[in-house]
């Protein structure tokens, strides 16, 4: 199953916006405008049905740490 995530985050110089929680990795996500920014993720999907738990991240590029997470369900 092939999942879309957008999201409306209008990020500062030097963000960018990530998904975490739906692999060991989290996902970049693309934008063209800084405003609207999507990403896809292929996941298995189980018998008997999947939960999903996830958070979209702000990144600085200078830094490794993020400083602000969305959490969802």
């Amino acid at each position: 199953m092939i999942l879309s995530f957008n999201i409306e985050y209008r990020t500062n110089w030097g963000e960018e916006v990530k998904l975490a929680g739906l692999s060991t990795e989290s996902t970049p996500m693309y934008t063209t405008d800084g405003i609207y920014w999507t990403a896809e993720v292929e996941l298995e999907v189980p018998q008997e049905g999947l939960t999903i738990h996830y958070s979209y991240q702000i990144r600085m590029e200078q830094f490794s740490t993020m400083p602000f997470s969305i959490r969802y369900s």
